[in-house]
């Protein structure tokens, strides 16, 4: 769980490259034909797939907590860099 946090802490500081922004559309492409064809099985099998995805939307919304408890923590080292920048150069 630890490293899981650190990962998000530090990714979230990654600036995206070109190179990565393509890599991701073709990713989400590829996620999206995959989605398709696992509810045309279902639909076809009348397989119920609900639980599955129920725990994916779990796991989706504890990475997003974990990203916004990283966002706050950013803002709050930004706002403490400001505050020792404007104490070192009299700015207040």
């Amino acid at each position: 769980m630890i490293y899981f946090a650190l990962a998000i802490a530090i990714s979230s500081h990654i600036a995206l490259s070109k190179e990565d922004l393509k890599g991701a559309g073709r990713g989400l492409i590829t996620i999206f034909f995959f989605i398709l064809l696992v509810n045309a099985f279902a639909l076809l099998l009348n397989a119920d797939f609900s639980g599955f995805f129920m725990r994916i939307l779990v796991l989706n919304i504890y990475m997003l907590a974990f990203s916004m408890i990283s966002v706050v923590f950013s803002l709050i080292r930004l706002v403490l860099s400001a505050f020792v920048y404007m104490l070192v150069h009299k700015i207040i």
